[in-house]
């Protein structure tokens, strides 16, 4: 099969929608890269602008050459291109990470720049057959869930690769491996039959690499118990690939449930809800929330986010634990929030809460503004009630008060250590606004800003939860106040 009809296949799964007018090529000058380039090159009528980007590692004395032969190419072939040198060993040191994980993130950083600096939405690599089932394998020694072990994708958008020194990314800016499914001898055969003479990278025997222990020593001996070990792991990969698709979608509408609210340094989920979900789907919504915040992160431990899952579940209020990149997890009563460090604690969003004017008069009758949170608090005097429609009122955002019953002037405040009120409903017993709080489960980081309706020293009303048993509408009553909370418009 002429290697060109995979190249065909490639444009068939891009979809009318998504035809390049162009593509960045990212030509190392090896076998593989090299292959992809004259490929384009046999259709460039279809396939007008393509791009070499070249990056010089400088991991070799003779990576220079390197740059030298693909600059060379490019000028025989007539083909524009961009080179940039990196000192991958020093990166990796400075970010202390491995030199293949160094050299992965300035690779696609700048293959990512130059397609923004010429405007092209794809990027083609020439990721092979055989790297695909070097890349499941080592996921699948590392312990990798369904993203790793479904592999490299034909098409990946590029925000999915977890580039820490590139932001803003384009949506449409993508990566293509139009030779996924071509082996290493069907490549080095195309080179002999077109005379290619590709470079050939002298790492790639160095067996302290992960990579080409797999390579040379693991996968040959592993073939001698399946000889077709390598075609089993790549349609694993492409059916867990496909499975993958269905878990996602199950993530999604799982995510929606959950949520409550999320923002760029906090996401809040229903806690009753997470805890019903299946482990497998906790997990993923985790690791999802995680990713809200901390979009450039790549690895979050397995172990890490089982532990989360059972603290969930076993942890007390206001009880927190780490996760990953200075990311937060605590346990509030109707509530798991997932927050950058020293963020968690914010209140919750929806409630009129009290800034910096602490006491604020009402004007009875009329319409008070509370200020920066935007609610505001309408007093009057209707006409008639029925004392039925008191009962029955269900608005949390609204009391009812005898009027004749009040010490002093109507105001909100906040709570004073040590205060106490009736709740009603307990008949007349009191009880400390502190365990009041708790049973009720306030949230902890707002129970100072809560705004408490008092008149003189006496609290008649915690808006949104319970009235005070002494400022109750009777019977008897002929003054009633109506007191409304009033959020946002």
């Amino acid at each position: 099969m002429d290697l060109l009809n995979h190249l065909q296949d490639f444009e068939l799964e891009l979809g009318d929608g998504d035809k390049a007018e162009g593509v960045v090529v990212g030509v190392s000058g090896g076998p593989d890269s090299l292959v992809l380039l004259h490929l384009l090159s046999r259709i460039s009528k279809r396939l007008p602008h393509v791009h070499i980007a070249h990056l010089d590692h400088g991991l070799r004395p003779d990576s220079a050459s390197d740059a030298q032969f693909v600059a060379s190419i490019a000028r025989s072939w007539n083909i524009p291109i961009s080179i940039r040198h990196r000192e991958i060993a020093k990166i990796a040191s400075n970010r202390k990470i491995s030199l293949e994980e160094a050299g992965r993130q300035e690779r696609y950083a700048f293959l990512a720049e130059v397609a923004i600096n010429e405007h092209i939405n794809l990027i083609l690599v020439g990721h092979n057959a055989d790297d695909q089932v070097e890349t499941v394998l080592m996921h699948l020694l590392r312990g990798a869930g369904l993203s790793g072990l479904g592999g490299m994708r034909p098409l990946t958008p590029i925000a999915a690769m977890c580039l820490p020194t590139v932001t803003a990314l384009p949506s449409e800016l993508q990566i293509g491996r139009p030779l996924l499914a071509v082996t290493r001898p069907e490549i080095e055969s195309y080179c002999h039959t077109h005379e290619l003479q590709p470079r050939r990278d002298a790492s790639n025997t160095d067996n302290t690499f992960l990579r080409n222990r797999l390579r040379h020593e693991i996968l040959p001996l592993l073939e001698t118990v399946n000889p077709n070990l390598r075609t089993t792991l790549r349609r694993m990969a492409a059916v867990i690939g496909e499975e993958k698709r269905v878990v996602q979608q199950a993530t999604s509408v799982a995510w929606r449930q959950v949520v409550v609210s999320q923002d760029e340094s906090r996401v809040l989920l229903h806690r009753r809800e997470f805890a019903q979900l299946l482990p497998g789907l906790q997990r993923r919504l985790l690791r999802h929330a995680i990713m809200q915040l901390r979009p450039n992160l790549r690895d979050i431990g397995f172990e890490q986010v089982s532990q989360a899952i059972d603290f969930c579940v076993s942890a007390q209020v206001r009880q927190q634990r780490s996760l990953a990149a200075q990311i937060a997890l605590t346990v509030d009563y109707e509530h798991l929030i997932i927050a950058a460090a020293g963020t968690g604690s914010r209140p919750p969003e929806g409630l009129p809460l009290l800034g910096s004017a602490q006491n604020i008069p009402l004007a009875a009758p009329g319409e008070t503004s509370m200020g920066d949170c935007g609610w505001s608090v309408r007093v009057d005097a209707p006409d008639y009630v029925h004392m039925k429609s008191i009962r029955a009122n269900s608005d949390r955002w609204q009391a009812y008060v005898d009027a004749d019953c009040l010490p002093g002037p109507l105001q909100l405040r906040p709570r004073h250590r040590g205060e106490r009120f009736q709740p009603l409903g307990m008949n007349g017993d009191s009880q400390s606004l502190a365990d009041f709080m708790t049973n009720a489960r306030i949230p902890h980081a707002c129970r100072n800003r809560l705004p408490l309706l008092v008149s003189g020293e006496r609290v008649l009303w915690v808006p949104g939860w319970r009235l005070d048993q002494r400022a109750r509408v009777r019977k008897s009553s002929r003054r009633i106040w109506r007191i409304r909370m009033l959020p946002p418009t």
